[in-house]
C-alpha cells in the first residue's frame, strides 16, 4: 500500500510533466488529494489518464468491448453535461469511474471498429 501511495504521489502530485502535457481545469473541489496535496488533474482526467494504459491491456478483448465503450462514453457525457447544465452535482468517484471506463475501452473499441470496416 505504501508503494502504491508513493507511485500515485510521484505520478499525479509531483509529476509536473502531467500538468504540462494534459490541459485540465484543476478545480480543487474536483481533484483528488493525497497527504494534503492536490493532484495535477481533476478526478475525471485522472480516470482518463489511468484508463489509457489499461486500454492496452484490454486490446485482446476488443471484439466485445465496443458496446461497453458506448455505455461508458454516454455515461461520461451525461455526467459531464448534466453537471455543466447545473441540473445536478457529480462527485469525484463518479467522475473518476466514467473517465476510467471510457479510456480503458476506447482503444479496443477503435480496433473493433477498424476490423468491422474492413
Amino acid at each position: 500500500q505504501q508503494l502504491i501511495q508513493r507511485v500515485v504521489i510521484r505520478l499525479f502530485v509531483d509529476g509536473a510533466w502531467l500538468h504540462k502535457f494534459w490541459s485540465c481545469h484543476r478545480l480543487s473541489d474536483r481533484c483528488f488529494a493525497i497527504q494534503g496535496r492536490q493532484f495535477h488533474l481533476c478526478a475525471r482526467c485522472t480516470g482518463l489518464a489511468v484508463g489509457i494504459p489499461c486500454s492496452l491491456l484490454l486490446l485482446p478483448m476488443y471484439r466485445w468491448l465496443f458496446p461497453v465503450f458506448c455505455v461508458c462514453a454516454l455515461t461520461l457525457s451525461a455526467d459531464g453535461l448534466t453537471q455543466l447544465m447545473r441540473w445536478r452535482e457529480s462527485n469525484n468517484a463518479l467522475r473518476f469511474a466514467t473517465g476510467l471506463g471510457t479510456a480503458a475501452t476506447f482503444a479496443p473499441s477503435m480496433l473493433a471498429l477498424i476490423q468491422a470496416l474492413r
